[in-house]
């Protein structure tokens, strides 16, 4: 069978697929000289149909095994039944035939999880996933679900990979782990440059304010209103800059970067040192909206500026600042986030072995949030994460559950979306916060059974309302559940969560 692309051109499906790989494949329609419409792993494509006895039928389910991959891609079905004789269990035993491994639950249930989420098997995945494992039910367990998580998540099926699954799945969050990191800091007697710096950093959460960046704010206001007030900006401020519309729309869809203000300026040709400008702009975004709602964003009172600066803080954009300074040509430079302090403690030989043993487990914690954040589907954004925030001088813990729907450009969609949010907290206790925006409608929900929240959603519901309509959210309806959904609230909690999109929270 010679596959040839549907809806993408060919030189993009070569490299994608290699020898030896089995994929699970459907036929949606039969077409014109021997050949079909296939939906082939996650790729829509042609085939060209070989002499195949019994014929391929429209809407079932065959193996293919990619034989060469050349100009077009060769693949041969595997595994020959009738219809009647096809089932899931017959499928992954032809895979099994096909890779010539022992038939066994365990290589039976690592098929299997590789075929539901489409994504190209070989012998030495399930060869190198079942050395993982181990050989203790406990292990078995625990380990079929992070190479499960792995394969969600296009992963390379790895050890360290695997480990970085672990990380994820041990029950204590990341707002524990810091403060287990504290207290051993705090008692240490040796300390070097690296722990010093480290101790300082942890220390530094607890003073995290809500001020967002001016990224942060752009993302906020939106681009294209953001582009307006930069085009009045350069107006009031700088009459003489030569304002360009395209370099404006450039620099905003931007990192807004130092080089980027750089390289922006002198297009302007405009003398100003680029901090100066950054913060003179920013500026001019807080006094437009004096006396506005979305004056408590832009003052430092927003929870929204709190978590997303707790993340910056954390190391979130740590590995992405290192790429835009190697990018841009930058010389390299501290990011000065958490992450950093960690890995520079991991590396000091002088470093007390406890202390690097936490600093080590928090690395590959924080790794693996950033990696929960990423999703592979690119019509839906689906991600959870655990994030420690700053609450009356602790640390708090926020586990955070999103699903949504990306914009043809890869952008989450922020129209519409679901939230969960999930807190602990000293005197509300457990406390569950479902957000539904629809059509930029929203509707908030608050399910606790510890406390009538009435009266207090009641209070806060006009400042909310403004709050919302100030970025142009409609605020449709705020109210209490008083029981808490235990499903809702593993959605919120899962550490290794599994894309699946068949979220609820309709209470």
């Amino acid at each position: 069978m010679n596959f040839q692309p549907y809806a993408i051109s060919q030189s993009q499906l070569i490299g994608t697929y290699a020898p030896e790989q089995v994929l699970r494949g459907k036929v949606l329609e039969i077409l014109p000289d021997r050949t079909a419409l296939v939906q082939l792993g996650a790729q829509k494509m042609v085939a060209k149909v070989v002499a195949l006895q019994p014929p391929l039928k429209v809407g079932q389910d065959y193996l293919f095994q990619v034989q060469q991959n050349s100009n077009p891609l060769t693949a041969k079905v595997v595994g020959r039944r009738t219809e009647q004789e096809r089932t899931s269990s017959s499928i992954v035993e032809d895979a099994l035939n096909a890779f010539k491994l022992k038939d066994e639950p365990i290589n039976r249930q690592l098929i299997q999880a590789f075929l539901d989420q489409g994504e190209p098997l070989t012998r030495n995945a399930v060869i190198t996933a079942r050395s993982l494992l181990g050989s203790r039910p406990a292990d078995v367990s625990s380990g079929m679900r992070a190479v499960k998580w792995m394969i969600n998540h296009r992963l390379p099926i790895t050890s360290t990979v695997f480990h970085l699954a672990g990380h994820l799945m041990k029950a204590e969050p990341l707002s524990s782990q810091l403060n287990a990191l504290t207290q051993a800091l705090d008692h240490t007697n040796v300390s070097t440059p690296s722990t010093a710096a480290l101790k300082g950093a942890v220390n530094d959460l607890k003073n995290i304010k809500g001020e967002p960046s001016l990224q942060m704010a752009t993302g906020i206001l939106g681009r294209e209103k953001t582009t307006e007030l930069l085009k009045s900006f350069l107006q009031e401020q700088m009459p003489t800059a030569q304002v360009n519309s395209g370099e404006i729309i450039k620099f905003v869809n931007g990192a807004m970067s130092q080089t980027d203000t750089v390289n922006f300026l002198n297009k302007l040709h405009v003398e100003i040192k680029p901090d100066l400008f950054l913060s003179q702009f920013k500026s001019f975004l807080v006094s437009q909206f004096a006396g506005q709602a979305s004056q408590t964003i832009f003052s430092g009172n927003s929870d929204l500026g709190l978590l997303l600066n707790s993340m910056r803080e954390l190391g979130f954009d740590f590995e992405q600042n290192l790429r835009n300074q190697l990018s841009s040509g930058e010389t390299l430079k501290s990011t000065d986030s958490l992450k950093e302090k960690l890995l520079a403690v991991v590396q000091d030989h002088q470093a007390p072995t406890a202390i690097k043993e936490l600093a080590r487990d928090i690395v590959g914690k924080i790794t693996g949030e950033q990696i929960q954040m990423v999703s592979t589907d690119p019509q839906v954004a689906q991600f959870s994460i655990q994030i420690p925030i700053p609450f009356q001088r602790e640390i708090k813990n926020v586990s955070v559950y999103w699903e949504g729907k990306k914009s043809k450009s890869g952008k989450l969609d922020p129209d519409s979306c679901t939230i969960l949010l999930w807190l602990d907290l000293t005197n509300l206790k457990e406390t569950l916060v479902s957000v539904r925006v629809q059509s930029r409608s929203v509707t908030l929900t608050v399910q606790n059974d510890s406390e009538d929240l009435t009266q207090f959603l009641k209070e806060g519901e006009p400042a909310l309302r403004d709050q919302l309509a100030a970025i142009n959210y409609h605020l449709t309806s705020v109210s209490q559940a008083e029981k808490i959904d235990p499903q809702l609230v593993k959605k919120a909690q899962e550490p290794l969560n599994i894309t699946n999109y068949n979220l609820d929270v309709r209470v």
